[in-house]
């Protein structure tokens, strides 16, 4: 079998050291205009935040390089540089928005029947619930099959290191009920619907480095507002409910018109 680490790693590398030598050119204009007085404080501040946020997409491909090639030097002499200018930016109250505080979690906030895990990191943290799935309607109540799943957090490694936020199937509920809540959406038993098994994902890649203000963000995914499905009535408006996610701001649209909607985690 080949192994392509060594080549991926390398193309880590290079576009994280591309993204670092353009913001520390940055950076030294900046400082350059500081010293010479023509640049005014609150502004350079704000170009220092804007040099801080893309530094740490830098870091984001130098990190991963090393986690690939561990005993390189090459590349962990770059990862050094750039905590390096990240440190220093930190000081000028340039921090990166990864650094900013995430609010702790309140499970006594959230909705009845939601159960909340605490990992050993925050992004650790999970939460199993009851989602409605609004095409299929119980034939006796006429009401959406509620399927059990958990969410769960990820690092998204391949853009820009934001938030990623995966539905799975759950047995929270018990593995027969996991079963028959499956079956009742048509779903074979047997192929789908495994306990762990990805059912969706809730967010999607951001459109830019700009979207994203503080790690618990996300963009929702654009699928659970399409093919006639509201918001008011769908998957997100039921996480909402029970207080495990919430809406924040809509950051512009594709070319087609649909919205990048931006939401917070609670969990």
């Amino acid at each position: 079998m080949v192994n392509h680490e060594p080549t991926v790693a390398k193309s880590l590398f290079r576009l994280g050291r591309a993204l670092l030598g353009v913001q520390s050119v940055r950076n030294a204009c900046l400082e350059a205009l500081a010293q010479r007085g023509e640049v005014e404080a609150a502004e350079l501040l704000e170009a220092q935040r804007a040099v801080a946020k893309r530094l740490e997409v830098s870091l984001v491909h130098l990190t991963s390089a090393q986690t690939l090639l561990p005993n390189d030097s090459l590349i962990r002499d770059k990862v050094q540089q750039a905590e390096r200018l990240q440190a220093s930016l930190a000081l000028v109250g340039a921090a990166p928005p990864s650094q900013a505080p995430i609010p702790i979690p309140q499970p006594d906030a959230f909705g009845a029947g939601v159960v909340f895990t605490e990992g050993g990191r925050w992004i650790d943290n999970r939460v199993s619930l009851e989602i409605p799935v609004l095409d299929v309607l119980d034939r006796g109540s006429g009401e959406p099959v509620l399927l059990p799943v958990s969410l769960s957090k990820q690092v998204n490694d391949h853009n820009k290191g934001e938030l990623a936020i995966w539905v799975h199937y759950s047995d929270h509920l018990g593995g027969n009920v996991l079963q028959q809540r499956c079956a009742a959406l048509g779903m074979s038993t047997q192929c789908e619907g495994g306990v762990g098994q990805a059912w969706s994902n809730l967010s999607t890649p951001a459109q830019s480095d700009e979207d994203i203000a503080s790690p618990d963000e996300f963009v929702i995914a654009f699928d659970f507002f399409r093919s006639g499905n509201t918001h008011s009535a769908g998957v997100p408006a039921a996480l909402e409910a029970t207080g495990v996610i919430s809406r924040v701001r809509v950051a512009g649209h594709t070319q087609f018109g649909e919205a990048f909607r931006i939401y917070r985690v609670h969990f």
